[in-house]
């Protein structure tokens, strides 16, 4: 009957971390959003994703105050510096000159249950575009000086990462799309491209950057181009909540319309 689809469809028995996340927010989304909301927060609890996140930023929001708003937790909430530019259910793009989001983020002095370690970490962004800042320099997309994602400046398509050390790797194919880097202990770490890995990669971490994470930039001080629907960090994950996460993302942004 009629008004047992209405009920479906404005049910409010969400998750306790969307509910948390909700009243955050202070333009609220619409019912069928916040249920997309909560179906990609309960499969990320379900898969083990959600313990071993510290940030989770889904820039593709409605409003620019939602988006900068880590989903995870009241903490690390991003602030903008310079003027990057917003696109509802889409995200922000910086222009590879100034523009950035200060995640308020450093490693260097964690809170009391930060997940993201030396050798035990990870990090991930959603781009939805492929862009170097010019055709020799790097899109320095997401991070700090030593643990970062971004786009390679001489090869379209091609991701650059640091894993907690001073140099990088990169992989090809990956952009626009998901892509990160996981490390699970001092000697090798594992990249990601659409939830899938490319397998280990012998890269011995050494140290964090002094500075803090960005968006749009790396450390502050490295730019990027992107438009980035989402990034993420926290400690290691196994194989299969890359792909849980990775496949939740795609549900929520394909339902957002920033995804085909």
């Amino acid at each position: 009957p009629w008004w047992f689809w209405r009920r479906v469809a404005e049910r409010t028995d969400y998750h306790s971390a969307t509910d948390a996340l909700l009243a955050r927010i202070s333009v609220a989304p619409g019912n069928e959003q916040r249920r997309e909301m909560d179906t990609l927060i309960r499969l990320l609890h379900s898969s083990g994703v959600w313990a071993r996140l510290d940030g989770l930023h889904i820039f593709a929001a409605h409003t620019s105050q939602a988006a900068l708003l880590n989903w995870k937790a009241n903490q690390f909430n991003g602030t903008l510096v310079d003027a990057p530019t917003f696109t509802a259910n889409r995200g922000y793009q910086g222009d590879g000159v100034n523009d950035r989001i200060d995640l308020n983020y450093n490693p260097n002095s964690p809170p009391a249950g930060n997940k993201f370690t030396l050798n035990d970490a990870h990090m991930g962004m959603w781009s939805l575009t492929d862009l170097p800042v010019s055709t020799n320099s790097n899109s320095n997309d997401f991070g700090a000086g030593n643990s970062w994602v971004g786009r390679l400046g001489t090869t379209a398509g091609t991701a650059t990462v640091r894993s907690n050390r001073g140099t990088s790797t990169t992989l090809a194919g990956a952009l626009p799309g998901h892509v990160g880097w996981n490390r699970a202990d001092a000697s090798n770490h594992s990249q990601y491209a659409a939830g899938v890995t490319s397998g280990a990669v012998a890269a011995a971490s050494t140290a964090f950057h002094a500075n803090g994470f960005f968006a749009l930039s790396a450390s502050g001080t490295l730019w990027g181009r992107n438009q980035l629907a989402a990034v993420h960090w926290g400690g290691s994950m196994t194989a299969n909540q890359w792909r849980d996460l990775y496949r939740g993302l795609r549900r929520y942004l394909r339902y957002l319309g920033a995804v085909a």
